[in-house]
């Protein structure tokens, strides 16, 4: 019997080209755990233009069986937040996204299920959701 648990990590992510991470931690009433200004990239990123400056929760990497469980944490703190969420995109020209973050060993990958709840919050602020995945044996 194979005792290994998947670990799945959440982020709720605010990046564009340049803003500022006070005012929006101000605004949102919320901490990050993680901020990165544009110019903290390597020149190259800056060159070709993939380096933001970016705001973000994570929830902290969890060895779980599912997705949702992980989600239901970030959305304790964002939930009732959404307007707020989207006047700060539209004042800062903001992408918000989340990024499911997942490592697995080879036939024990977890529950990949987005609830309601989640795909509703998403669509109400305009998010992406992007996956990735780490599979090692």
């Amino acid at each position: 019997m194979n005792d290994f648990i998947p670990s799945i990590k959440v982020i709720f992510c605010l990046s564009a080209n340049e803003f500022n991470l006070d005012e929006v931690t101000c605004r949102l009433g919320v901490a990050p755990t993680r901020t990165k200004t544009r110019d903290s990239f390597p020149p190259q990123s800056i060159a070709a233009d993939v380096a933001k400056t970016m705001w973000a929760i994570e929830i902290k990497e969890d060895n779980c069986w599912g997705v949702r469980v992980l989600f239901r944490e970030i959305l304790k703190i964002l939930c009732g937040k959404e307007q707020l969420i989207k006047r700060l995109c539209d004042d800062y020209n903001l992408e918000v996204h989340f990024e499911v973050v997942i490592h697995m060993k080879d036939g024990d990958s977890p529950e990949v299920v987005l609830p309601q709840e989640v795909i509703l919050f998403a669509a109400a602020i305009n998010a992406e959701i992007g996956f990735d995945l780490y599979c090692f044996e």
